[in-house]
């Protein structure tokens, strides 16, 4: 049995409304204008497993609304007007997998606050005004596997924070003021997939930082202020598959930096202020496919410096500073398709600077000028034919 009552000018909920509606499974009420809701409301909804709060003016969480909803599995409490989470309040959801609590204005979480939800398995907190976490806000949350904590104001958070959250597969926590990463500030997050930074105020990651995450797929911390990545750094993940370092103050990458991520298929580092490339810095990447190193500071190519990237199917330079390409800076690229140079310096091209490059089909070095073209035209004639290049005028 379902009943929708979303989108009406409902202003409060009392006590008794619901009581000979004691089969209903779906109670949509999302859309209306309740600011208050009376103790027991719902207290014979006891088949209830879908109850749909959202886009009201509900101002506090009191204990007891929620009282004898033994079977409710998603409870919808987003864009509301929430301040306050009395302890106690979820204390009887024990079968709740899903709880939305994402735009209020929620600024602190208390401990013990999600005390009996025992098998919730994703938790929406975006978008309030969270400014720290304290030790145990989520220790008793065993079974969560996603948490959403992105649009906060978080500068703080007690080391270990999420320690007991061994399911957990998804953090979000971007578009915080995050300053730093301490060692060991995700210890515990064993089963963690994918882990959104995105967005804060990050000037520095510890070594150790990302310790023992060694299922992680997916690393964002685009849109920081990190100005150094220190060799080490991302030591342990094995399974990383796509690292976002781009929109940061990156200046250089050294030797050693990304050492053990053998699984690296993207790479994303542009938008930065790269100026040098240590010889060796993608060595250990034999299955990167796509890197992107455009709208930073990098004047030349030394010879060697793609060495290891024998999977690579495209590499975007653009919008550099590049004047001078070494003969040997593609040597070791056999596997890539597509190459942007366009927006550089460069005004001569040595015959031979695309030596090995036998799967190319896009070659964009755009605005391109007579004196290149006419540099290029031997290389074009021998290396590429029946290739596809594509060289705008």
């Amino acid at each position: 049995m379902k009943l929708n009552l979303s989108s009406n000018r409902i202003y409060e909920l009392y006590t008794g409304t619901f009581d000979q509606l004691k089969s209903l499974k779906t109670l949509d009420l999302q859309q209306n204008q309740i600011s208050h809701t009376e103790l027991g409301v719902f207290k014979n909804l006891g088949n209830l497993t879908y109850l749909n709060l959202g886009d009201n003016e509900i101002t506090e969480l009191q204990s007891g609304v929620f009282v004898r909803l033994d079977s409710l599995e998603e409870l919808y409490l987003h864009q509301n007007q929430i301040s306050h989470i009395e302890l106690g309040v979820f204390k009887n959801l024990g079968n709740l997998t899903y709880l939305n609590l994402g735009d209020n204005k929620i600024t602190e979480l208390q401990s013990g606050v999600f005390v009996g939800l025992d098998s919730l398995e994703e938790l929406q907190l975006e978008d309030n005004q969270i400014s720290y976490i304290k030790l145990g806000v989520f220790e008793v949350l065993d079974s969560l596997e996603k948490l959403w904590l992105s649009g906060n104001q978080i500068s703080h958070r007690e080391l270990a924070v999420f320690k007991n959250l061994r399911n957990l597969t998804h953090l979000d926590l971007n578009e915080n003021q995050l300053r730093e990463l301490q060692s060991g500030v995700f210890e515990g997050l064993n089963s963690l997939e994918t882990l959104y930074l995105y967005q804060n105020q990050i000037s520095q990651v510890e070594l150790g930082a990302f310790k023992n995450l060694r299922n992680l797929i997916l690393v964002r911390l685009d849109i920081n202020k990190i100005s150094e990545l220190s060799p080490g750094m991302f030591a342990g993940l094995m399974l990383l598959k796509r690292l976002h370092l781009d929109n940061n103050e990156i200046t250089e990458l050294q030797s050693g930096v990304f050492e053990g991520l053998n699984s690296l298929e993207k790479l994303y580092l542009y938008q930065n202020q790269i100026s040098h490339i240590e010889l060796g810095v993608f060595k250990n990447l034999k299955n990167l496919t796509y890197l992107s190193l455009y709208k930073n500071k990098i004047i030349e190519l030394q010879s060697g410096v793609f060495v290891g990237l024998g999977s690579l199917k495209e590499l975007r330079l653009d919008q550099n500073q590049i004047s001078h390409i070494e003969l040997g800076v593609f040597v070791a690229l056999d596997s890539l398709e597509k190459l942007y140079l366009h927006l550089n310096q460069i005004s001569h091209i040595e015959h031979g600077v695309f030596e090995g490059l036998n799967s190319l089909e896009k070659l964009l070095p755009e605005p391109i000028r007579p004196a290149l073209l006419l540099s290029m035209s031997s290389w074009i004639l021998s290396e590429s034919e029946g290739k596809h290049l594509l060289l705008p005028m």
